[in-house]
């Protein structure tokens, strides 16, 4: 699992090990939202080649979206329908990124705006989470990191091939 890691940080060596990982089988979870992708040193690094999704080019500054930030479970269509938890909420990024081909939404916002996003490289995996659990729910709501529902859904896809 990278957080809020700058790829920056990990160095040519670093590179190359973590494709090799992945590609021999690994699966790499990689999430930070705003700063991992935005101030991470992702573009044009060789982790952007790993990652199922693309940031914009150009100064285009992440944004979080506010208001209803409930989160959905993706089919393999990408139609989202059952909400990952009634009450759960995550700050999200508005429109910030593409999925590549190939990849595979898994969560999403309201408005299909991806949450989790997973591919498969050579024989291994990785999934990118473009949400934050910076912040703090609104009344009522629950963070999504606080939820069972997140936990069991992560802990499955962590486990499964």
């Amino acid at each position: 699992a990278l957080v809020n890691v700058d790829a920056a940080a990990l160095g040519d060596v670093g590179e190359e090990m973590l494709k090799d990982f992945v590609e021999h089988g690994g699966t790499v979870l990689y999430a930070g939202d705003l700063w991992a992708f935005d101030r991470g040193h992702v573009k044009g690094n060789a982790l952007e080649t790993l990652l199922p999704v693309l940031r914009p080019t150009g100064n285009t500054a992440l944004t979080l979206r506010r208001g209803d930030c409930t989160i959905y479970y993706c089919d393999a269509n990408a139609a989202c329908g059952e909400a990952l938890a009634a009450d759960a909420v995550m700050l999200y990024a508005d429109g910030a990124f593409t999925l590549k081909p190939g990849a595979r939404k898994l969560l999403a916002g309201k408005d299909g705006t991806p949450v989790l996003v997973a591919w498969t490289r050579g024989q291994g995996r990785v999934i990118a989470v473009t949400g934050t659990a910076l912040g703090e729910a609104p009344a009522g709501k629950t963070l999504f990191t606080l939820t069972p529902s997140w936990s069991n859904y992560l802990a499955s896809l962590l486990k499964t091939p």
